[in-house]
């Protein structure tokens, strides 16, 4: 048993290493991928420059519990980015300075927040299916345009 709680100490002190390192965000841009490493300083500045240059020219939508307009009121047919936070910090504070607007997710009840990824998730299947919808109404119209 001894040398199970020292590998248990070991993998916790990995786990806590890990934390520490840079991760690396892809975060899909057309059929591309813009990565953007995600570390501590002295290196901040120029990670916030990547993802200032990655969504320059875009809507920028901070996704933020509590704010006015839904998710399913923006216009995702337009060039556009998504900035979803961590649930129990927010977004942090460079991310509010590239924003265009904060949309949240409608809660009812007692819910609070919902995790990152789902909230990631329900937000980008609503941009997937008003570009898909848009594309049907373009081969639409040009159906009836070649008549």
């Amino acid at each position: 048993h001894e040398a199970s709680s020292e590998e248990a100490a070991h993998e916790q002190h990995l786990g806590r290493e890990e934390q520490d390192l840079d991760r690396v965000v892809r975060a899909p841009s057309g059929k591309q991928h813009v990565e953007v490493q995600v570390g501590e300083p002295p290196h901040e500045r120029q990670h916030q420059d990547q993802v200032a240059a990655a969504v320059r020219g875009r809507l920028v939508y901070l996704a933020e519990a509590g704010h006015h307009r839904p998710y399913y009121a923006v216009d995702w047919t337009l060039p556009s980015a998504l900035i979803v936070g961590n649930e129990a910090r927010g977004p942090a504070p460079p991310a509010w300075h590239l924003m265009t607007e904060a949309i949240s997710i409608p809660m009812c009840g007692e819910t609070e927040s919902l995790n990152v990824g789902v909230a990631g998730s329900i937000i980008l299947f609503e941009a997937a299916r008003q570009r898909r919808l848009n594309a049907i109404a373009g081969m639409i119209d040009i159906m009836y345009d070649q008549r």
